[in-house]
């Protein structure tokens, strides 16, 4: 018995004898900025170590990275998220197969889902290419504003499944801008938002007091905004020939509108549907009475911007 004794506390003294130290290395990450609609779907990005001291080990010639799962909790979907919740899903993969996620090394369950290698000199940087992937629609309409995450990045010394120690760890900030971006469409009462439809004319032929007409005014935009109209007759039908006019009144959405000068007629707060907010046109035409005959005309222009 006292022989057994003896035999295991030997063993126990050897295995904390010879209990791995780390290997003095660290890790180099760059942030990543993207700007919506000027990058591909697949964008490369880089982490570079080094080992600053001779190895003591032979573990110490290997390194693997760990990639924590950021905003979502979850290394299956990773997401950016804006300052109102709103979330844009993306997620990192090993460089080239935009199929092997990349993970925590206590998360790995095969090697292609870490990155790893082996570094045989000191003060020698080695670089490793990963990809970010943003899954989402470019031709979509998203809420403007800025989305971020933040990666936690570990560089370990060993291999995944093969007594890796934590050497080192940074943070990596990915930011994706998507700029505010505003439509009009001017179209016929009813129908759907034509971008190429911006131009309305309203013919009332032979003018008669209070006759009327409309028009649908749609408005397509990621953000808040603000509508302005001007008139160039400041509210009023000119003569083209004769030194005469005829006022007319503008009503958007039952609204009555001052054209005198170039004027703030609506708004909205936040981005609009995938139809666009509708704003019905109505022109009513003023006292006739004494107009000099002729063809009179006023041209309205009208602006957006972005709150």
């Amino acid at each position: 018995m006292k022989l057994v004794i003896t035999l295991l506390v030997i063993l126990i003294s050897i295995d904390y004898a010879f209990a791995r130290q780390k290997c003095s290395m660290d890790v180099e990450t760059s942030n990543i900025s993207l700007t919506w609609g000027s990058y591909s779907s697949s964008v490369p990005a880089t982490v570079t170590m080094r080992r600053k001291k001779n190895a003591n080990n032979f573990l110490c010639y290997l390194y693997s990275y760990g990639f924590g799962p950021g905003n979502s909790g979850s290394f299956e979907q990773r997401y950016l998220i804006n300052d109102k919740g709103e979330k844009i899903n993306y997620n990192i993969y090993k460089a080239t197969d935009n199929r092997n996620k990349l993970r925590e090394i206590d998360e790995v369950s095969q090697t292609s889902e870490a990155i790893w290698g082996w570094n045989l000199s000191r003060n020698v940087n080695y670089a490793n290419q990963f990809d970010l992937k943003i899954l989402a629609d470019q031709n979509a309409k998203y809420p403007s504003g800025t989305y971020t995450d933040s990666i936690p990045v570990r560089l370990y010394s060993g291999l995944p499944f093969n007594d890796a120690v934590l050497e080192d760890s940074r943070t990596m900030s990915i930011s994706l801008v998507i700029p505010p971006e505003i439509a009009l469409s001017l179209v016929d009462v009813g129908s759907p938002f034509d971008p190429s439809d911006t131009h309305q004319v309203m013919d009332f032929g032979e003018l008669s007091t209070g006759e009327s007409l409309e028009a649908d005014l749609k408005v397509l935009s990621n953000s808040g905004y603000r509508v302005y109209m001007e008139s160039e007759n400041k509210g009023n039908l000119k003569n083209t020939v004769e030194n005469s006019n005829i006022k007319y009144d503008l009503y958007l959405n039952n609204k009555k509108k001052n054209l005198n000068k170039k004027k703030k007629v609506a708004e909205g707060n936040n981005s609009t549907p995938v139809s666009g907010d509708n704003y019905r046109i109505e022109v009513r035409i003023g006292n006739v009475s004494g107009a000099k005959a002729g063809t009179y005309t006023d041209n309205i222009t009208i602006t957006a911007e972005a709150k």
